[in-house]
């Protein structure tokens, strides 16, 4: 049985009960069932780890401006997974989806993969703010920007 602390360790990214709004989010974070969860499954904790070690260098610029809450005080997490998918950043408060595209994802396959990427991860009621490495690296105070004005429209 899972204690009181662990689920909510474990459920943190969706409200503050462990138990809350799972139903209505369309994602399942509590271990009832193991091959229902979506958000940070156990089995690819050693790939985000692997690619959190390895990021290329647009996407540690980018991170280096958006964490420890510096917009806004929204609290970004880096090589988040939801499914088999693991994505660039991750906002649990405003349910944002943030992905850095290098040169491999311009080629038509990467490119299919992305689309079903992108409409898995938004079925599950999470937005999806997408970047160029260039845009990263030319002009990351206008990408920092643009995430502002996604999480405090105006």
């Amino acid at each position: 049985m899972l204690s009181q602390k662990n689920l909510k360790l474990r459920s943190g990214i969706i409200g503050s009960s462990p138990f809350q709004g799972e139903a209505r989010r369309g994602l399942c974070v509590v271990d009832r069932d193991p091959d229902s969860k979506v958000i940070n499954r156990k089995d690819m904790s050693l790939r985000r780890r692997i690619l959190r070690n390895s990021m290329p260098n647009p996407e540690l610029k980018l991170w280096l401006r958006i964490r420890n809450r510096q917009i806004s005080g929204y609290k970004f997490r880096r090589q988040h997974s939801f499914g088999h998918f693991v994505v660039d950043f991750y906002c649990p408060e405003a349910r944002l989806v943030i992905e850095v595209d290098g040169d491999f994802h311009f080629n038509q396959k990467a490119k299919e993969r992305d689309i079903v990427r992108q409409k898995f991860i938004e079925s599950n009621e999470l937005s999806f703010l997408r970047f160029t490495n260039i845009e990263v690296v030319e002009n990351v105070d206008g990408v920092v920007s643009r995430i502002e004005e996604f999480l405090n429209p105006h």
